[in-house]
């Protein structure tokens, strides 16, 4: 007897909750139709029986125990393994539901328990455990190293914060179903003082502040122009576009775009520069 793949289980699994009298026949179809001997092909569908279904049914609790009557196929790995060996039937990544997290100013509250942090280590969440109501705030770090190095920086009293890496590709999404959950509790971005940073605060909805420089102490200070000229190219209305935002974060964009400045996160923190906490609107 064959075995039945992922996408097949699929289809009968669809067939078997419509009870549908007919189904397209598709090649995978006429492959299942042939191989099982069920349903009477009639030129481009195949039609099924209730009598069919029902063998359907326990084909599939024959083949990979699972029974689409009593259970959905989803879940992760680990739960997907209750009713099939083959786990990669799995629907669900664990990894797009978990993000790199810390803490400030006190311990990491999770649904499971609390823990006292380590600075420098990162602790890999599922959101779903993290409620940001615990937190007077979170705080979302552009860059990986600037997060993993947090403690480091000259940040004002910003309480007891939830620091996120902002993260990328599957990660990224975790920390965006995460933010749309927030309710009433502060978000805070914090960029590389250059356009690229300008436009992710400025663009993310969910930022009610940002952490940025204090403009006096980068007086002097180096600037990569290279890097500063193509950002602004590729956000040539930035400067109108972050009008909008609060008198404080006008004055830090203007200053940016009007000095030609760029530098990382990683340099304010090696060079110890003083922070401060704005209101984006």
């Amino acid at each position: 007897m064959p075995s039945l793949s992922k996408h097949h289980v699929g289809i009968i699994v669809t067939a078997i909750r419509n009870q549908s009298v007919r189904v397209k026949a598709t090649p995978a179809w006429l492959k299942l139709s042939q191989e099982y001997g069920i349903g009477d092909v009639r030129g481009s569908h195949i039609l099924f029986s209730r009598q069919d279904y029902k063998l359907w049914r326990q084909i599939l609790v024959a083949d990979c125990g699972y029974d689409p009557s009593q259970t959905s196929l989803g879940g992760n790995r680990t739960e997907t393994a209750t009713y099939t060996a083959n786990e990669k039937w799995s629907t669900q990544s664990e990894l797009a539901k978990r993000a790199s997290v810390t803490a400030l100013g006190g311990d990491l509250i999770t649904r499971m328990g609390r823990c006292e942090i380590i600075p420098e280590m990162e602790y890999r969440v599922d959101i779903t455990a993290l409620n940001p109501a615990d937190y007077d705030a979170l705080l979302v770090l552009e860059n990986y190293e600037a997060f993993l190095f947090v403690h480091q920086f000259q940040l004002p009293d910003i309480g007891h914060v939830l620091a996120i890496y902002r993260g990328h590709d599957i990660s990224a999404r975790a920390v965006m179903m995460l933010l749309n959950r927030v309710g009433n509790t502060p978000v805070i971005g914090f960029t590389d003082p250059d356009p690229a940073g300008l436009a992710i605060v400025n663009d993310n909805q969910f930022f009610t502040h940002a952490i940025i420089p204090a403009i006096d102490s980068l007086a002097g200070a180096a600037s990569l122009a290279i890097r500063f000229r193509k950002q602004l190219a590729a956000r040539p209305h930035l400067k109108a576009q972050c009008s909008q935002r609060s008198g404080a974060f006008q004055r830090y964009a203007n200053w940016i775009i009007d000095t030609g400045f760029a530098t990382s996160q990683e340099w304010l923190c090696s060079q110890s520069v003083p922070l401060r906490l704005i209101k984006m609107d």
